[in-house]
């Protein structure tokens, strides 16, 4: 038995999905058909600015006891943009655009494990509000049930300005981009949506970095009051991170009654790059 990978487009998202064959060979075309494995089939959803290849080698590790679905999220990567990122709404396009994924790859699961981190946590916690049927477990990786303040104008700033160059090298664009953001890293994680457009020969984010920015109080918000998700939640903070407080644990409580809290020492917003491990057996603790 090999490991398979393909991607798959379905009702505006790109979709990567990662599990086991019965055939030979692997690759995007591999032959035999995919196998779910023994255990609930896992989306993951990633965060803002993101896309859903910077999960590919935790979607791996996962893959070896159940299927993986991981999309790009609208207006990220190469799925399709949208005008409207409320998370009701992309909790309707996810589950919308998995009914035409299913029949293309050949599997009907009873229902699904959700993980999502920082923007996707709360598609995530959307979707389970949205179709608690369907929605076996909830992990929610350093982002809770409430408002954010306003953070990332100085990245939207940044990414205009390459947008607004014309640029022909990446590391134009590094340059550019280092006005702003000083933290190398954060750079190196944004630079990753920036690709080369063929007939110009320039570099342009294949993001949508200008409805993102219009939408920007959307994601920031939390537009949910009475809705709850009565399944097993996981939240998995950093315990260097700001974005789950313990003035949090109210709201938790009233959305998610069925759920736990775990922290993840000496790490920031990207826990499960910081300490993989950690995460990787914490995520796999709950779902088995």
């Amino acid at each position: 038995m090999s490991a398979t990978f393909r991607e798959v487009e379905a009702g505006g998202l790109l979709w990567r999905v990662f599990g086991t064959s019965g055939g030979n060979g692997g690759g995007n075309d591999s032959a035999g058909s995919v196998r779910t494995g023994n255990d609930t089939p896992l989306i993951i959803l990633h965060g803002l600015f993101g896309a859903g290849d910077n999960w590919r080698s935790h979607a791996e590790y996962f893959s070896r006891e159940r299927l993986i679905l991981v999309p790009d999220m609208p207006n990220h990567g190469r799925s399709r943009h949208t005008a409207d990122m409320s998370f009701g709404s992309v909790a309707r396009y996810v589950w919308n655009s998995l009914a035409e994924l299913t029949p293309a790859i050949e599997i009907d699961p009873d229902g699904y494990a959700l993980l999502g981190h920082s923007m996707g946590g709360k598609v995530a916690m959307a979707m389970a509000f949205h179709e608690p049927q369907r929605t076996a477990h909830l992990i929610s990786a350093d982002i809770a049930p409430r408002e954010y303040p306003s953070s990332h104008q100085e990245i939207f700033n940044a990414m205009a300005a390459v947008a607004q160059a014309q640029i022909h090298r990446r590391s134009e664009a590094d340059r550019i981009m280092a006005e702003s953001i000083p933290t190398k890293a954060v750079r190196m994680f944004l630079l990753k949506s920036l690709v080369r457009d063929e007939a110009s020969g320039t570099f342009q984010w294949q993001l949508n970095v200008d409805g993102l920015r219009r939408s920007y109080d959307d994601i920031r918000a939390w537009p949910f009051h009475d809705e709850r998700y009565e399944g097993p939640t996981l939240f998995i903070a950093g315990g260097d991170s700001p974005y789950i407080r313990p003035a949090d644990t109210n709201a938790i409580d009233r959305h998610f009654p069925d759920h736990r809290l775990e922290t993840i020492p000496g790490v920031g917003h990207w826990l499960h790059v910081e300490n993989r491990e950690a995460f990787l057996e914490l995520v796999t603790t709950f779902l088995s």
